[in-house]
């Protein structure tokens, strides 16, 4: 992704351009070239690169059926464990979109991660957002993920995993 395609998705982001006039301006069809998203996504991972990420994040937007697809999953995952990054909830959040059971133990690891850009937050932010998702997801091995989590030695795991144990039932 050059200068020229950040710079676009920015002024969209902004909402300084339209739509269409994104659409006309960017190098790529996102509608004819749907793993444009998906190599930028690889690229960023290969390279640490956390402004890719950033730029290529936002271009979810422009694929409307990437909820009902898993070709994302593999790849958030493996970004959603790293820690170059601070898109982690932004990444919980199309995860947990897809309802994919391949993201269940990522999601469960991740709740229980401590990020130092996160150690300020003694809501526990992140953790809550992985075990929402995990409720969403409602198959067997995310209650069992939850199940754990809700034998948690910290209060506010405890509560959500059982908020969402309760949801499910």
């Amino acid at each position: 992704m050059d200068l020229k395609d950040r710079l676009l998705i920015r002024k969209f982001t902004e909402k300084s351009i339209s739509e269409i006039e994104f659409r006309k301006t960017f190098s790529v069809d996102l509608r004819l070239n749907q793993d444009f998203i998906l190599s930028n996504l690889y690229l960023a991972l290969k390279e640490e690169d956390p402004e890719l990420l950033d730029y290529t994040l936002a271009l979810f937007f422009f694929d409307p059926g990437f909820m009902n697809s898993e070709k994302y999953v593999h790849v958030l995952s493996r970004i959603l464990d790293c820690e170059w990054h601070f898109r982690h909830e932004d990444i919980i959040a199309l995860l947990e979109g897809t309802k994919s059971i391949e993201c269940v133990e990522i999601l469960y690891n991740t709740a229980l991660r401590n990020f130092k850009y996160l150690e300020y937050d003694n809501t526990y932010s992140l953790a809550r957002k992985c075990i929402h998702a995990l409720g969403r997801i409602k198959t067997k091995e995310a209650t069992e993920k939850l199940e754990i989590l809700a034998r948690s030695d910290n209060s506010i795991i405890k509560e959500k995993a059982e908020k969402q144990l309760y949801n499910i039932k």
